[in-house]
C-alpha cells in the first residue's frame, strides 16, 4: 500500500531546541500530492502542495497497515504490526502506558467499554511487545520533557484518551463486529454501506467535529507562547474518512474532466477471487452507472480539499502567532489511503497502492537535497523521525 511522506523542518539550528507542529488525517489518498501520479490533476490542494514545494515530499512511504488502528498503533510506536499484535480496529493496544495504579488499571479503559476485563488480559498477552512501560511518540516525548498537546483522532488505545484530555478515538471500536470477524470464514455478504447511500453533494454542515477540531487547535496556537517551553501539538482531523460528503463549497476545487471511472472497475466475474470478495465484502460488487461511480470519486476529492483547507487555518494562525520559528518542524501525514471505487471498492483495508501520506519539510534550504523523495519508507519510521525532530 504505497504512501506519499511530507517532511516539513523550518531550518534547525545544531543543537537548539526543536518543536513540531504534527498534522494528520485520515484516509488521504497520497497520490494527490504526488506530481508524477495522475491523481494530481483530481484536485486543488493549494495549502498542502505550497508544504510540500517548501520542503521535502515522501512520495513512496508505504503504510503497515491499510487500516485505521493498525497503522495508527504502528506509526506510534515504531514497530511492526506482527509486533505489536493491533491487528484490526477492534483490537488496539490493551495495555495502558505508565500507570502507577493497580494491577487492574494497567488496562486501557477503552478495551474494557468495547470487551470486559477478562478478554483485554487476554489481547494484553498477544502484545508482548508493548507494556505499560513501553513508550509511544507522544509520551516519550512528553517524558523528555517535551510540553506535549493532543487534539483529534489517535485511535490506538494504550490510555491516550486518558492522558490528553481533546485526544478522541479509543483504537477499539466497540470490540467485535460479526461481520467483520466472519470474513476470514469466506461467510460473504456486505459488511459496509453501499456507495450510493453515503455519496451526498449537499450537505450545509459538513464535518463540524473537524472543524469544532481545528477550532481548538487555533486556539491553543493563539494562547500558547512558543519561546517558553519544547513543544509538540498533534492536531488530527477524522475528515476525508467517509462517509462521502460535501457541498458545492469544495465540489468548486475538483477537476471533473480529472475524476474518471478507474479502468480498475471491471465485472466482478472477471476479478481475482480475493478482488471479488473484498468487492462484495464493501458492498461495491452489483451494477453501478458511470454517473455514481464519479459522484463518490468527485465527493473524496473535494473533502481531501476542505482537509487542506483546514489545515491551511492551523498554518496561518502557527505563522501569525510565531510558531514557525526557526526551531520548528511541521509533519503531514495520514494513516492510509481510499479506494474511492477503484478496484469495486470504497474505504481501505486493500494491499493496492492507495496512497497514505507520512512527511512534508517546510524549509526553503530543504531538510533533504530532493523535494520528492522515492526511495521506500514505511509509517513505523514515523515514530523515529518525530523522536529526531524533537
Amino acid at each position: 500500500m504505497k504512501s506519499t511522506a511530507l517532511l516539513a523542518t523550518v531550518a534547525l539550528s545544531s543543537g537548539a531546541q526543536s518543536n513540531l507542529l504534527w498534522l494528520m488525517s485520515d484516509s488521504f489518498d497520497g497520490r494527490l500530492l504526488d506530481p508524477g501520479a495522475p491523481q494530481w490533476a483530481q484536485v486543488a490542494l493549494p495549502n498542502l502542495r505550497a508544504l510540500a514545494d517548501r520542503g521535502t515530499n515522501f512520495i513512496r512511504t508505504y503504510a503497515n497497515s491499510p487500516q485505521c488502528v493498525p497503522s495508527r498503533s504502528s506509526m506510534m510506536t515504531g514497530r511492526h504490526t506482527h509486533k505489536i499484535g493491533a491487528w484490526s480496529n477492534s483490537m488496539g493496544l490493551a495495555h495502558r502506558f505508565n500507570s502507577s495504579e493497580g494491577a487492574e488499571e494497567h488496562v486501557d479503559k477503552g478495551c474494557k467499554t468495547a470487551w470486559n476485563q477478562s478478554i483485554c488480559w487476554q489481547i494484553k498477552a498477544w502484545q508482548p511487545n508493548v507494556t505499560s512501560s513501553t513508550p509511544d511518540i507522544l509520551r516519550g516525548l512528553r517524558d523528555a520533557g517535551v510540553n506535549v498537546h493532543v487534539f483529534g483522532k489517535v485511535d490506538i488505545g494504550f490510555g491516550i484518551l486518558e492522558d490528553f484530555a481533546h485526544a478522541t478515538e479509543d483504537g477499539f471500536h466497540g470490540g467485535a463486529a460479526m461481520p467483520v470477524q466472519t470474513r476470514s470464514a469466506d461467510i460473504r455478504g456486505p459488511t459496509k454501506e453501499n456507495p450510493t447511500s453515503i455519496t451526498h453533494t449537499n450537505v450545509d454542515n459538513v464535518h463540524p467535529e473537524d472543524w469544532a477540531m481545528v477550532d481548538n487547535c487555533i486556539d491553543w496556537l493563539h494562547s500558547h507562547d512558543p519561546s517558553k517551553e519544547n513543544w509538540l501539538m498533534h492536531c488530527s482531523l477524522n475528515i476525508p474518512h467517509p462517509p462521502f460528503q460535501t457541498n458545492a463549497t469544495w465540489l468548486q476545487y475538483v477537476n471533473d474532466s480529472a475524476v474518471g471511472v478507474p479502468a480498475s472497475f471491471v465485472n466482478v466475474s472477471t476479478m481475482h477471487a480475493a478482488d471479488a470478495y473484498a468487492a462484495t465484502s464493501k458492498n461495491v460488487d452489483g451494477h453501478f452507472s458511470d454517473t455514481q461511480i464519479i459522484t463518490t470519486r468527485r465527493v473524496y476529492a473535494a473533502m481531501c480539499a476542505e482537509t487542506d483547507y483546514l489545515f491551511g487555518r492551523v498554518l496561518d494562525a502557527a505563522e501569525a502567532t510565531g510558531h514557525l520559528g526557526a526551531h520548528t518542524y511541521i509533519l503531514f501525514n495520514s494513516d492510509h489511503g481510499e479506494m474511492a471505487m477503484e478496484h469495486r471498492q470504497i474505504w481501505k483495508n486493500s494491499m493496492y497502492v492507495i496512497a497514505m501520506i507520512a512527511m512534508i519539510a517546510l524549509d526553503r534550504h530543504h531538510h533533504l537535497e530532493e523535494h520528492h523523495v522515492r526511495i521506500r519508507h514505511y509509517g513505523r519510521e514515523l515514530a523515529m523521525i518525530a523522536l529526531d525532530c524533537a
